[in-house]
């Protein structure tokens, strides 16, 4: 088969004896990846979003001429509890090789740069936009779901320019919580501390 040009966020990093790692690709969802040139298997870090050159073959997957594009931005690794959570939620959460352009794409802002007044808004809106990705959500009132459905669906650079309440904060934290109540699985994740106390 023909390689193909990816771009992939990496999920878990090195597993030096396989010269493997877990990545979020854009096309192709999760995948278990088998480094086959480019930068070095054992440099690889979870965060970092690459470009490389995709292969499967035999059901596995080889990446070859891997390339470092970007590390996330300042504001998203200075709250490493909250890059370690979105990194480990897609993880977990998100099915092996099934399409997940929209999650990719929510992911993305964490390497974008943002005025520090909105950062936390930022946070807010990505772990939201996560959950609805991953389809771990509970339902919820016409209305509310409208003011959901708009923060999910407005481009990020967008949405920053909208004016954001503080009751609409509320709902997404309200929201989160619901959402830990309903999917008792995400108390399993190493980062579930960090979760509950920023929701409280």
């Amino acid at each position: 088969m023909e390689w193909r040009a990816g771009r992939g966020i990496v999920l878990k990093g090195c597993l030096p004896a396989k010269r493997s790692a877990v990545l979020l690709d854009a096309q192709h969802g999760k995948i278990v990846a088998v480094v086959h040139s480019g930068i070095e298997v054992t440099r690889l870090c979870s965060g970092m979003l690459l470009a490389y050159g995709v292969q499967s073959r035999e059901h596995v997957t080889f990446l070859h001429n891997v390339d470092l594009i970007a590390w996330p931005h300042p504001w998203a690794c200075g709250q490493l509890h909250f890059l370690h959570h979105v990194l480990e939620l897609c993880f977990h959460f998100s099915p092996i090789a099934s399409p997940a352009h929209r999650l990719f794409s929510s992911l993305i802002g964490i390497y974008c740069t943002y005025d520090e007044v909105v950062y936390p808004l930022v946070r807010w809106v990505t772990l939201l936009r996560i959950f609805v990705c991953l389809g771990m959500y509970p339902r919820v009132e016409t209305k509310q779901e409208s003011r959901l459905q708009r923060l999910v669906e407005t481009p990020i650079d967008m949405l920053l320019g909208v004016s954001i309440d503080l009751e609409e904060e509320k709902l997404i934290k309200r929201w989160l919580r619901a959402c830990v109540v309903q999917y008792p699985d995400l108390m399993l994740l190493k980062t579930r501390a960090w979760l509950t106390t920023v929701l409280e």
